[in-house]
């Protein structure tokens, strides 16, 4: 995973964003400093977004389509999954 400032994680194969926006007793200290419920400013999310979009662009049509699934999404077979009306 990719850090950037303020919490604001993307995934480098999926470009996942999470946010990390509390810290609970038993996070492994591995966790960088300062997470401790600091939200990410509206900047930070539109920088992000935007770094997220451009990986996305970037993408052929099989690293999508691979994606979706590893998202659960779609399955392996193309058809929307059952928790998406599939």
């Amino acid at each position: 995973m990719d850090a950037t400032p303020n919490n604001i994680d993307v995934h480098e194969a999926t470009g996942h964003i999470s946010l990390a926006v509390s810290r609970m007793k038993n996070t492994p200290k591995t966790r960088k400093p300062g997470a401790n419920g600091k939200a990410p400013t509206r900047s930070e999310m539109l920088a992000a977004h935007e770094r997220w979009l451009k990986r996305v662009r970037k993408m052929t049509a099989r690293e999508s389509f691979a994606s979706l699934v590893r998202a659960g999404i779609v399955t392996p077979e193309g058809k929307l999954a059952a928790r998406y009306g599939g």
